[in-house]
């Protein structure tokens, strides 16, 4: 630390909301045995993020400290000096690394958890074209249709028809997210809006609410923002709508979650979603984000146990910014942080990504996971501009389909000799069928040892995704 004493500690298990590490002067850590690394920041006093937060595969190391006010003032002349220094320290040379040439192998475990029923999130300008391609929607199979009603930005009677006209012409259960403006009596509020699905005979399965404000970050050290109990939030939704679950978190990120830890006893089930762009956008840093996911899932159920646990709608694309004033347009078809469409989303990136994210939670016991959209930036089907013709499938509907067919297995817990280069999801019928999906997460082609199955192997394009059974 800063005052020269020494602190013995471990990077934690569980996801910190906060800074697990503050007034830090220096970090040493084992690198292997008998090597060390010493990381020297000076000129500032330095903290510690836990960036697993945003499904970030790292912590972040940085200054100027969130605990000192800010936005702050540097009068002009002001000559500031950091200085970071890196000393390795080791006995002997270190092996060099040898070089995999083997396939990576597939291992079968036990049976575990049901996987989780499959939603596409449906928004007001979508229901058109969902409606003219009803038979894709039913090939698609998915279990739920998300429909996100958000009174700030206009949805209202329409909205809600043009869900009703999408829900009688397609069999799923339903789910309304629903935006709470919280700008009044939260009963009058819940109960219009109750009165409106009425209107519009939209059948619901269960209603998800979240106050508008907690759309919205709140770093250490802010202010939170005026925002009525959530408890009294779940209980005028709870009046409004009896006879339905009733399902609440954050419509943002599990850091959001984290941060504001909601009452679920008057919930249902507990939902939020994650985007693995909100820091870096570069094809490696997205395909680690898989691996937060896990610490993630099991910090949430650290903070709320066995309550029945949604995820979504996650895509590489951010739907909507909780660090800003809005995502950033992406016209150029850039790799961009923050940006409200991305180019891998239409390409088999996206396949494997989406394979990679249902392996990754998959042990968890969610009730529902929803990766995509139908149509959109974030959708299964092409838009104008693509390389393939409008409306015609995306790579990501192959395995959005084949999650479709997985939902209700059984869970079999599959792993690989490199859970770097591939992933696995398995899961078993009642019948004893075992059906899996591999997914090359690399930009290299990848051979795989398939034995596990009664096979051989497979060779893996980049970022293909391959099904077995």
């Amino acid at each position: 630390h800063t005052d020269g004493s020494v602190e013995a500690t471990k990077l934690p298990e569980l996801i910190d909301p906060w800074q697990p590490f503050k007034d830090i002067r220096a970090i040493t850590h084992q690198v292997r045995p008998g090597v060390t690394a010493e990381c020297r920041m000076e000129g500032d006093t330095f903290e510690m993020e836990d960036q697993r937060n945003w499904s970030d595969a790292s912590y972040k190391t940085y200054v100027r400290p969130l605990a000192l006010p800010w936005p702050y003032v540097l009068p002009a002349g002001q000559t500031l000096r950091q200085t970071i220094s890196l000393r390795i320290a080791g006995e002997g040379k270190a092996p060099a690394a040898a070089v995999a040439s083997e396939p990576v192998r597939v291992e079968l475990g036990e049976a575990g958890p049901t996987l989780p029923d499959v939603g596409v999130v449906i928004y007001p300008e979508d229901v058109e074209t969902a409606l003219a391609n009803l038979s894709t929607l039913t090939t698609l199979g998915p279990q739920q249709l998300l429909f996100h009603y958000d009174p700030t930005r206009g949805h209202g009677l329409d909205a809600l028809r043009a869900f009703a006209r999408l829900a009688n012409a397609h069999a799923a259960a339903t789910t309304l997210e629903c935006v709470v403006v919280c700008a009044g009596d939260l009963d009058a509020e819940m109960s219009g809006v109750a009165d409106l699905v009425r209107q519009a005979g939209l059948k619901l399965s269960a209603i998800a609410v979240s106050p508008s404000v907690d759309r919205q970050s709140t770093p250490p050290g802010s202010t939170w923002p005026d925002c009525p109990p959530l408890e009294d939030v779940y209980a005028a939704a709870r009046r409004a709508f009896p006879d339905i679950r009733l399902g609440g978190g954050m419509f943002s990120y599990f850091t959001e979650l984290n941060r504001k830890r909601v009452p679920a006893d008057q919930l249902d089930f507990i939902t939020h979603c994650t985007c693995p762009i909100v820091h870096a956008a570069d094809d490696l840093s997205i395909m680690q984000s898989l691996e937060a996911l896990p610490f993630i899932t099991r910090s949430a159920r650290a903070i709320f146990g066995a309550k029945p646990y949604r995820i979504g709608p996650s895509t590489i694309a951010m739907r909507q910014n909780p660090y800003g004033s809005a995502t950033k347009p992406n016209p150029g078809g850039q790799r961009v942080a923050m940006a409200d469409s991305d180019p891998r989303h239409t390409g088999q990136f996206a396949a494997a990504w989406t394979i990679g994210y249902a392996a990754r939670v998959a042990p968890v016991g969610l009730e529902m996971l929803t990766l995509s959209s139908f149509t959109g930036p974030f959708g299964v089907l092409a838009s104008s501009g693509e390389p393939v013709a409008e409306g015609s499938h995306r790579p990501i509907f192959q395995p959005i389909k084949g999650l479709c067919e997985l939902a209700g297995l059984a869970h079999v817990s599959a792993r690989t000799s490199d859970e770097t280069k591939v992933l696995a999801l398995a899961g078993r019928s009642a019948s004893g069928k075992t059906i899996a999906w591999l997914a090359n997460l690399t930009a290299e082609d990848v051979q795989v040892d398939i034995s596990a199955f009664g096979r051989g192997q497979v060779a893996m394009t980049p970022y293909a995704i391959v099904r077995i059974g």
